[in-house]
């Protein structure tokens, strides 16, 4: 936005705010899918095969939390994520939301700690 960087994997917020103002252009979104609040960009997708960074949000408990507790936390959740007004708030700051079970999550949560830990793995980073 100042001219010092010249490329940046921005989170939906900060592209959604920034684009309005036309200091930044953007040039695709990394999510496995379109975006809605951006329908017009590519996915990386598209010019890297199997390319996806896709960034979330989630709500975690203690370990040994109740099951009930957390159950009835995820309706909650899933039925806020549902009002119009949460829906239009995250259009409107680039995001799109996506209420899943706490199974769901955990799938992802490993997906994203094996996918991270091979590429760390394989390009030899080490603990600094």
């Amino acid at each position: 936005m100042t001219g010092e960087i010249d490329l940046l994997f921005a989170t939906g917020p900060v592209a959604a705010r920034n684009l309005k103002t036309g200091r930044i252009r953007c040039l695709a979104v990394a999510s496995p899918k379109k975006a809605s609040a951006f329908p017009d960009l590519p996915t990386m997708n598209t010019f890297i095969k199997g390319f996806e960074a896709d960034n979330w949000y989630a709500m975690f408990f203690p370990k040994g939390a109740p099951q009930g507790i957390v159950n009835k936390m995820n309706q909650v959740i899933k039925t806020a994520l549902g009002n119009e007004k949460v829906t239009t708030f995250y259009k409107r700051e680039g995001l799109d939301a996506i209420g899943s079970s706490p199974g769901e999550l955990q799938q992802v949560f490993d997906r994203d700690i094996n996918k991270y830990g091979d590429i760390i793995k394989k390009a030899k980073i080490k603990v600094q």
